[in-house]
């Protein structure tokens, strides 16, 4: 018995390391966008010199904000250590953040206001870890009627238009949020490693991504990645989230085993 513990492993380690394996493949990723500043076209309309200040007035504040969201997710000084928030292809971002600083000291020259607006979109992920309760007529939650706690891991990624915060005026100005990772499990559940890993349910990742974009229309023309996440998809994430079949059969069958388990 215990050599078949020993060998146990569960399913919510497993989603976290497929989770940062992912994380670092897009952080070391190099996106071949089109140098028109990811506006959809926006590069077209730089007709006027104002249109290109708001631009670059815009880059400056998105710098800002991934400097910032750095400061908040990445607590710990390890460099070794996982940093759940990553910025895509950094070199790119740490052009844009020289080119900005030169344009702050020489606000006059078009040369760098061009590079800056027509610069590649930034992009981010975010690693999350949500905690939340799903409702399952299927499951037998002693009756309780509190539902079944589960916990989703999941990869956002972030990426922003050219005039965001500021372009109000135009179109596609919010960030897109985007799932690149998800599974969600029972934090100690446990199976043998010749399983796959499956999540126990499904994401509606339309919805989810509608109520992340109305939020951010709220919050504009202020930077709102930070407020979008934890006031949004971290405190609203379950209301997108349904059991699958297999998982729900899975979930019944471990709770029966560690009800029984429990019993004296």
């Amino acid at each position: 018995e215990r050599q078949r513990r020993e060998r146990m492993v569960r399913p919510f380690d497993l989603a976290r390391e497929c989770m940062i394996a992912m994380a670092d493949t897009l952080e070391n990723s190099n996106d071949e966008e089109e140098e028109d500043g990811g506006g959809g076209g926006i590069q077209r309309q730089l007709t006027t010199k104002g249109v290109q200040q708001t631009m670059a007035e815009c880059r400056e504040l998105q710098v800002n904000e991934l400097l910032g969201l750095e400061a908040i997710y990445n607590t710990d000084d390890d460099e070794d250590a996982n940093k759940e928030m990553r910025i895509v292809d950094a070199p790119k971002f740490e052009l844009l953040q020289q080119l900005v600083e030169q344009w702050q000291m020489d606000p006059d020259n078009d040369v760098l206001l061009k590079k800056i607006t027509t610069h590649p979109p930034l992009s981010c992920t975010i690693q999350l870890t949500v905690d939340g309760k799903i409702h399952d007529e299927h499951l037998n939650d002693d009756g309780s009627g509190d539902g079944i706690e589960l916990t989703a891991v999941l990869l956002l990624r972030v990426t922003l238009p050219s005039l965001y915060p500021l372009g109000e005026t135009m179109n596609n100005t919010v960030p897109t949020f985007d799932i690149e990772y998800f599974c969600c499990t029972e934090r100690q559940m446990e199976f043998t490693p010749d399983k796959p890993l499956e999540s126990l349910t499904y994401l509606d990742e339309t919805k989810l991504k509608e109520s992340l974009a109305e939020e951010a229309r709220e919050i504009s023309p202020d930077p709102c990645v930070y407020m979008v996440v934890t006031a949004c998809l971290m405190e609203r994430l379950f209301e997108f989230v349904k059991m699958s079949v297999q998982g729900r059969h899975i979930l019944d069958k471990y709770l029966c085993q560690k009800r029984s388990a429990d019993e004296p």
